[in-house]
């Protein structure tokens, strides 16, 4: 009743060699949409232009952007995404999980990002130097003056006195300083989270997954040619700051909703596009070796499938950045792999690195 059945065709296609399930073949009497596509980016930063340009065609069709949703596994695969959709100024709201530029983790690392752009930057100063031990609010103020109002800071520190803090301090300037002479955004971003992350360890309890989305950004730099741009993009406001005091049945508002998988159960679009559909991430590395697991992964996507009413469009990148500073080769899920060609086809986006990537020509169905 919800899908087409060329969108049930796929979610029949993921089950189908799913081990002791439920043979069963879903139907529909909605008929008259587009196949839908499976398309390789070759990157995560095309992949968000990609799906970014899609949604402006689809507004231009006459799809109101509540009628779009964005589904993902976790909540950090939409942070490219979400800078790309600001830089648009395409209204958004996110479901399960913090948006890029909320979570406190992330206000850090961007903090310490600025300092290399700008050294005298007090506000960014007064986060940074909030992180270490043994200074609080009252002492970074001071600290604060004194780094901002002298050209040679580290002398003038010694005015605060000899205290245990001034090492930390110390320390954080020599890393800011090594990391403005970085070669590339991405490799100042690598070198500030790894001093971070010892910070982190002692502020935080939920480590681990922060420090995935720490991850996520330094990648995300690395998609940059210059630091200043990588910022640029980051500080843009995003479009719907004045959507969250609506309703969310305000027919006035709307917007393109993110969500994680989990969150979009039960939930419908008319829309929906799937990002990061690639081995290792959906299903996840985690569930290698855990037959039960695996099934679990592959029920995610059935479920994200089976939230599109008329169009259904899966993309991945085909280089997936790594901490290591290298690049492996992305494949998709093995959940696509069974599906005919015929009845899901493929698609690469294949664009330059300087222009905007072009929409893909949608058919102008009703």
């Amino acid at each position: 009743y919800r899908s087409t059945q060329e969108i049930l065709d796929v979610a029949n296609g993921i089950l189908q060699e799913a081990p002791d399930a439920l043979k069963k073949t879903l139907w529909s009497n909605v008929t008259g949409s587009d196949l839908p596509m499976r398309v390789q980016c070759r990157d995560e930063r095309q992949q968000s232009e990609f799906v970014a340009q899609q949604i402006l065609e689809y507004r231009e069709q006459g799809v109101a952007l509540s009628e779009i949703a964005v589904l993902f596994r976790s909540g950090h695969l939409s942070f490219d995404l979400e800078i790309e959709l600001a830089k648009l100024d395409i209204p958004f709201r996110k479901v399960g999980g913090l948006r890029f530029t909320e979570a406190a983790h992330i206000k850090d690392i961007i903090a310490l990002i600025k300092l290399t752009v700008n050294a005298k930057d007090a506000l960014s100063w007064y986060r940074v130097l909030c992180l270490l031990e043994g200074i609080g609010a009252k002492t970074a103020s001071r600290l604060v003056e004194i780094v901002v109002g002298h050209e040679t800071p580290l002398e003038a520190l010694q005015q605060v006195g000899k205290t245990k803090a001034l090492a930390s301090v110390a320390a954080l300037m020599d890393v800011v300083s090594t990391a403005r002479g970085a070669v590339s955004p991405g490799e100042c971003a690598r070198i500030l989270a790894g001093w971070y992350r010892v910070e982190m360890e002692r502020v935080y309890d939920d480590v681990h997954r922060r420090w995935k989305d720490v991850e996520s950004l330094v990648a995300i730099a690395s998609g940059y040619r210059s630091t200043g741009s990588f910022l640029d993009d980051v500080a843009l406001d995003p479009p719907n700051e004045a959507l969250q005091g609506m309703e969310d049945d305000d027919g006035e508002s709307e917007y393109v909703t993110l969500s994680t998988i989990h969150s979009a159960k039960g939930l419908e679009w008319m829309v929906v596009f799937g990002i990061w559909i690639n081995e290792g991430t959906l299903p996840s590395a985690k569930a290698s070796g855990d037959s039960l697991a695996i099934e679990e992964e592959r029920r995610l996507l059935y479920v994200l499938c089976t939230r599109a009413q008329r169009h259904l469009i899966l993309s991945y990148p085909a280089v997936v950045a790594s901490w290591e500073r290298s690049e492996a080769i992305g494949l998709q899920s093995r959940f696509l792999d069974p599906i005919a060609v015929e009845r899901f086809p493929v698609f690469t986006v294949e664009i330059d690195d300087d222009p905007p990537v072009p929409a893909l020509e949608l058919p102008n169905n009703p």
